[in-house]
């Protein structure tokens, strides 16, 4: 901004002396000799062409203002542009690993639920099959007391309950499942080959 501080105040300066020299031709053009008054007419003559000069230099430095204000708005622009770009793709990027943790956290939550039910069918397996004890000394079965929830199956035409859905000739798809009080009080008896 210092030229066009500096154009401006030579702009002025000029103009003070064109009035000045103005003035000057108007109130002494009498007095004044030829040849002065020719130099100072050369000399308004080319303070005119300065002026025009500074004028258009004045203009020329506006427009280049303008431009490089322009070039600086846009590269603004972009920069704003590209730092929100930026902005989304490290949103979308922390969106999709936080969606893949809790993905993988859900899998394994999913998978240790599966293996603790999976360890505690067994375990009731292993319960069931440990709940009752054979007697070696009549040839028959005693049981010991099972749990009052220990579920067994009942088939649909036999006298004896069981610890699995195909024990024997046992039909899977109509046998049923009871706890074994309730089969007890019905009167069946335990299966041999099970128990």
């Amino acid at each position: 901004m210092n030229i066009k501080n500096l154009i401006l105040k030579n702009k002025r300066i000029a103009i003070c002396l064109v009035v000045a020299l103005g003035f000057g031709i108007a109130g002494g053009a009498s007095n004044m000799p030829q040849a002065d008054y020719n130099n100072l007419v050369v000399q308004k003559e080319q303070l005119d062409d300065k002026i025009i000069a500074l004028d258009k230099q004045l203009e020329e430095n506006k427009s280049k203002v303008d431009e490089l204000q322009a070039k600086k708005d846009e590269a603004e622009r972009i920069a704003k542009a590209e730092a929100e770009r930026k902005a989304k793709e490290e949103a979308k990027a922390k969106a999709e690993a936080e969606a893949k943790a809790e993905a993988e956290r859900l899998a394994k939550e999913e998978a240790d639920r599966l293996a603790r039910e999976e360890a505690e069918r067994f375990a009731q397996a292993e319960q069931n099959s440990n709940y009752y004890v054979s007697s070696g000394s009549n040839g028959g079965s005693v049981q010991e007391e099972a749990p009052i929830g220990t579920m067994v199956w009942l088939s649909a035409t036999g006298e004896k309950y069981h610890s699995r859905n195909n024990c024997g000739r046992m039909n899977p798809s109509k046998a049923r499942q009871v706890t074994l009080e309730s089969a007890r009080s019905q009167g069946f008896e335990a299966c041999s080959k099970c128990y």
